[in-house]
């Protein structure tokens, strides 16, 4: 019986916590996208022969980035209304660098050069990590 109790009450709490469902902003579904399409070009440089499939998910990796850079990030709200234009700028300052080296590693896959396509995912992936901690609320 009491096993009985427990299953009961551990179904509720978890029925309940799915209930809470959160809100995706779509900053949060661009940074899916982006998420992707990025584990994508991971596995994809590593390959000279699926560089063509590398391209496409950097065509989405773009075109995701690009829209990143006409939102802001949730924590913005979080922010003083002095520091939010400087939050701001910082956060499209890091879209733009992370644009950059997006455009660097088109140029290097399509140069056929593996060794620069995996360093330059190595930055992407550091970037990534960085821009994170500095504007994504912990979940």
């Amino acid at each position: 019986m009491k096993k009985i109790a427990c299953l009961l009450i551990c179904s509720a709490v978890f029925t309940a916590a799915l209930a809470v469902e959160k809100v995706e902003t779509e900053l949060e579904r661009t940074m899916g996208d982006m998420n992707r399409a990025f584990r994508s070009l991971k596995k994809q440089v590593r390959d000279p022969v699926d560089f063509a499939g590398a391209l496409a998910s950097v065509a989405t990796l773009r075109k995701s980035t690009e829209a990143a850079m006409t939102r802001e990030p949730a924590m913005t709200a979080d922010k003083s209304p002095q520091a939010q234009p400087e939050f701001v700028a910082a956060y499209k300052q890091g879209v733009k660098a992370m644009l950059k080296v997006v455009d660097d590693l088109e140029v290097a896959l399509k140069a056929n050069d593996a060794a620069k396509a995996v360093e330059l995912v190595g930055q992407l992936s550091s970037q990534q990590k960085e821009g994170h901690r500095k504007f994504k609320k912990p979940d």
